[in-house]
């Protein structure tokens, strides 16, 4: 698949410099801290939705979409370890599903979540507390990834992955919470 010459396929990967590790609020943290227990959130996922804003823009999308926070996942994470159990690569799947994504054309300055990545985090923040714990990572978000109708969800599905295998998998790795 060739790219529009306005997207390069590196600008479809999340940006690991030492600067985006910082989490930076931008327009779509309003949404993300309404809609997720925010303050709940460990560093990676905040990275993981900063680094999703990032990549929209560059992208010249309209909005933030679960593909973006789906591309970037950090690769580092629990999310990473429990697809790993379930004999999934985090970095292959996220390369496979890039070469499928087309680039937008939105010259808009400031993105905001779109319904469906409220939603994902909306579902991520009920498996945390169905769960018993007390922040919410990226474990908690690949779930809600697989359990919002999305090109994301149906990808990873074809790829074997349910939000049962996901949810016995983090009970195995971290268990239920005390809270």
């Amino acid at each position: 698949m060739k790219l529009p010459s306005t997207c390069q396929e590196s600008d479809l990967r999340p940006s690991r410099s030492k600067a985006s590790q910082q989490v930076w609020l931008g327009p779509c943290w309003k949404e993300a801290m309404q809609y997720s227990n925010y303050d709940r959130c460990t560093d990676r996922l905040k990275g993981t939705i900063n680094n999703a804003h990032a990549l929209a823009r560059r992208r010249c999308d309209d909005a933030v979409w679960p593909e973006h926070l789906f591309v970037s996942l950090d690769c580092g994470g629990c999310a990473n370890e429990a697809l790993r159990r379930l004999g999934l690569s985090l970095p292959d799947l996220q390369k496979t599903f890039v070469a499928h994504l087309r680039c937008g054309t939105s010259e808009r300055s400031e993105l905001e979540l779109d319904d469906r990545s409220v939603s994902v985090l909306d579902h991520a923040n009920d498996f945390a507390e169905s769960l018993g714990h007390s922040y919410r990572g990226t474990e908690h978000l690949i779930w809600g990834l697989v359990e919002v109708s999305s090109p994301v969800s149906w990808f990873l599905k074809t790829q074997g992955l349910t939000s049962e295998a996901i949810r016995e998998v983090v009970l195995e790795l971290l268990g239920r919470g005390i809270d």
